[in-house]
């Protein structure tokens, strides 16, 4: 098998949600479609500022639905801690990450 990392840096969730709509429309090699077997998931670090956990939540359900209406498997990762600790982005991050867990 092979890994195929594809994420940036700086992205949210709706950005994501655009460019994996493009990914999947235009993978191919040599002329043939890549199937993907596989996905890891992280998103909504940049979103936590300026999205509530709910509309962060739903932006990551809607990658999951596009990945799996293509059989992808999905491999959903909570997001981790960061530099920045204050209060509202801790008690934002662990709502999101609660959603994701159930």
């Amino acid at each position: 098998f092979s890994v195929v990392s594809m994420g940036l840096a700086g992205e949210t969730t709706e950005e994501m949600i655009t460019r994996l709509k493009y990914i999947l429309a235009k993978s191919q090699v040599n002329g043939s479609r890549i199937s993907y077997s596989h996905a890891i998931i992280l998103g909504g670090t940049n979103d936590l500022a300026y999205s509530s956990p709910e509309d962060i939540f739903n932006n990551l359900q809607k990658l999951y639905s596009q990945l799996e209406n293509q059989g992808v498997r999905i491999i959903a990762v909570t997001i981790p801690e960061a530099r920045f600790s204050g209060g509202w982005y801790v008690e934002r991050r662990a709502s999101v990450n609660n959603m994701i867990k159930q």
